[in-house]
């Protein structure tokens, strides 16, 4: 018996990450490695830490909040091959990421007041006054 609104494709609930056999992603996308809560941790982690240096309470709490992200999903479900990969990586995202926005910040204002702004969604030209 189904459920209102559920057609053949959900009931079936067919696993497709074996599919994509390329990259990192040669035995499907579950594979774990490199962990991508560990990566999103540090990276956010990292970023903070490059773009207000001089606070210690920022670097501490951020480095605190990656490890303990990436670790307690680490020890129930990834290799630690898994964890040390993903915050590496996410290290090295979050250090770019981090600088360049602390250099955009940092950055004599700009001395024209138009700015050409585009996203996914629209394009559009701002004037700041």
């Amino acid at each position: 018996m189904r459920r209102r609104g559920e057609s053949d494709a959900m009931v079936e609930n067919e696993d497709f990450s074996k599919d994509f056999k390329f990259g990192f992603w040669r035995r499907g996308a579950f594979d774990g490695w490199p962990s991508g809560h560990t990566m999103t941790a540090f990276a956010m982690g990292s970023t903070l830490l490059h773009l207000y240096p001089e606070s210690n309470a920022i670097k501490y709490s951020a480095l605190a909040y990656a490890g303990i992200i990436g670790l307690g999903i680490s020890v129930n479900i990834h290799w630690f091959s898994d964890f040390f990969a993903g915050a590496l990586t996410g290290y090295a995202i979050g250090a770019v990421v981090g600088k360049s926005f602390k250099q955009l910040l940092d950055s004599p204002s700009q001395s024209s007041r138009w700015h050409w702004v585009v996203s996914p969604q629209f394009a559009q030209i701002s004037y700041d006054f």
